[in-house]
């Protein structure tokens, strides 16, 4: 019987699962310190700005049930307006990620040298 795990590419079969190793709480124990900052794994240890707490605070909320403009038309309007271009001319993604598949996808077929 065929595994799943033999239909991926041969790179991706090698690959070993992450260890994360310790938990920050571990370490702080094991080293007998009174605080420790994580700074792996993309944490801010000491909050956000009090700015920005108090910008959050002065918001109403009440829309946040609700998806986002899945197109961003307002923020498309705002940077086409900064750069004074058609917003027609503003391509958004979820990271840069998102925009370089999207640039892939559009300009590279199949059988494309890259």
């Amino acid at each position: 019987m065929m595994r799943i795990e033999d239909l991926a590419a041969p790179g991706v079969q090698k690959l070993t699962a992450y260890d994360p190793g310790y938990d920050p709480e571990t370490i702080r124990q094991m080293l007998g310190l009174p605080r420790m900052l994580e700074l792996g794994s993309n944490e801010n240890g000491y909050g956000a700005s009090p700015a920005v707490t108090e910008l959050l605070r002065s918001r109403d909320f009440a829309d946040a049930i609700r998806y986002p403009d899945a197109a961003a038309r307002k923020l498309r309007q705002a940077i086409a307006a900064r750069w004074q271009v058609d917003p027609g001319a503003i391509t958004l993604g979820s990271g840069s990620h998102e925009l370089l598949v999207l640039i892939a996808e559009t300009f590279v077929a199949p059988g494309d040298e890259v």
